[in-house]
């Protein structure tokens, strides 16, 4: 009987650790996925803006000196 228990105690710890482990997984794949969609995100922000920019200055050259 003591065996079977002590089986069954092994087996749970091992399922235990494996779960323990695919949460860290998924946690370090996330943190990696939110850092990276921030760093598009800031380098779409920083392509919108340059476009804005020349967009802007083009405009106002073309209707101050016409």
């Amino acid at each position: 009987m003591y065996k079977y228990y002590h089986d069954l105690n092994y087996s749970m710890q091992k399922k235990t650790d494996m779960i323990i482990k695919i949460v860290e997984e998924i946690k370090s794949i996330a943190l990696t996925n939110i850092f990276l969609i921030l760093i598009l995100c800031i380098s779409l922000l920083v392509i919108m803006y340059n476009c804005f920019a020349t967009y802007s200055g083009f405009l106002s050259s073309f209707l101050f000196y016409k």
